[in-house]
């Protein structure tokens, strides 16, 4: 086992790069954190956001990032070397509730929950 060291509380988890390496999204920090699997705790880049991190979803293909970001909605960056934020899904988030989110096989849609209970399809 390979510890990493700490860095704040883990929140969410993303394998990427076909595996080979995983980045980790801190809630209290407000961090992204990317380590390089094949060569153990290489750390690969480290990115400090404007908003804490409730939840992360990852689409290889497209190289997109999604951050429900436990204030006004999803946070979307390009990650070719590192996190460049490239837009916002914007709504109201009236709890801070976790809520889960996932790209669509195609890529061209992300479906999430909500606070509130409600399904949403967003058309990236």
């Amino acid at each position: 086992m390979v510890q990493c060291g700490r860095r704040g509380l883990p929140h969410s988890v993303i394998f990427f790069n076909n595996g080979q390496s995983v980045m980790v999204g801190y809630l209290d920090t407000k961090e992204i954190v990317s380590w390089d699997i094949v060569r153990p705790q290489r750390l690969a880049w480290q990115h400090k956001l404007e908003r804490r991190i409730g939840n992360m979803t990852w689409s290889e293909s497209s190289r997109q990032l999604l951050i429900w970001n436990l204030f006004d909605g999803i946070d979307i960056y390009d990650v070719t070397n590192r996190p460049i934020w490239s837009g916002k899904l914007k709504f109201m988030i009236q709890r801070n509730f976790v809520v889960q989110m996932a790209f669509t096989t195609s890529d061209c849609f992300v479906i999430t929950g909500s606070d509130t209970g409600a399904v949403y399809l967003w058309d990236l």
